[in-house]
């Protein structure tokens, strides 16, 4: 389980640029900025990278080594855990602007660019990748629970099934601990989209009638597990109800 992620994770850039004296200097920038950054003076050195290494965001120039046709954006569309891609160029053109739309790429920067400007689009980068992580990592839990699930109800349509009450309790467990890591998932995006946002679509979350309720159904699962701890001695319980009053504090 545990796919909630905690938002001081240090953000991984890689910077794939042939000029040194760019590349030097704005990954000193950048990790005045921060974040953690390499850098590298080809496409061919860049891939090799992304795929011995986590990378959140991509900061690519164009017309560099082994990038021919943008060959380094095909390559990197074929991995499973992409990174955020930010495109800068001192060249460019109607053909390598399309074609970033084409590959979703989420920035195209012309150098030389301005530094606040460039900096605040890398911190959206880094909000981008961090929730696609985010997500990525509750898909994952979700199918490791959807397993526990069918082995569960394999056990129930098996002839000689185990003892009913412990199946019965191990599926309240897993029910409630899904209901604990996406309460923990979703209090801590609340707070990333109402800490100072000027998006004003996001920061409604927070103040969505709909968190109360989420607040009263934890607040009343958690007195449950405390009237029922002494029926259902599990050390697994006693921590989910720790966590689940974690999650009221966190959205209160």
């Amino acid at each position: 389980m545990g796919y909630y992620m905690q938002g001081t994770d240090k953000i991984r850039i890689l910077l794939a640029d042939d000029e040194m004296l760019f590349a030097e200097s704005t990954s000193e920038l950048i990790r005045r900025q921060g974040y953690y950054c390499e850098h590298v003076g080809n496409a061919h050195d860049a891939l090799e990278k992304i795929r011995g290494q986590h990378f959140d965001i991509l900061v690519s120039d164009i017309n560099m080594p082994a990038n021919e046709d943008l060959s380094l954006l095909g390559e990197i569309r074929k991995l499973r855990r992409k990174p955020t891609v930010i495109l800068v160029t001192g060249y460019p053109s109607v053909d390598t602007a399309v074609r970033s739309v084409e590959e979703s790429v989420f920035a195209y920067k012309i150098k030389p660019f301005d530094t606040d400007d460039f900096m605040e689009t890398l911190a959206e980068a880094a909000r981008h990748s961090r929730f696609r992580t985010q997500m990525h990592a509750h898909t994952e839990a979700a199918r490791a629970i959807l397993q526990q699930l069918e082995q569960l109800q394999e056990t129930l349509e098996r002839d000689n099934a185990p003892n009913l009450d412990q199946t019965v309790m191990d599926y309240i467990s897993l029910l409630m601990i899904q209901v604990a890591e996406t309460s923990m998932e979703a209090s801590s995006l609340i707070h990333q989209v109402a800490d100072g946002r000027k998006d004003q679509p996001l920061r409604k979350v927070a103040s969505h009638p709909d968190l109360e309720v989420l607040r009263n159904a934890l607040t009343e699962t958690v007195n449950v597990l405390e009237r029922t701890k002494h029926a259902f001695k599990s050390r697994e319980l006693g921590s989910l109800r720790k966590r689940l009053e974690q999650v009221i504090n966190l959205t209160s």
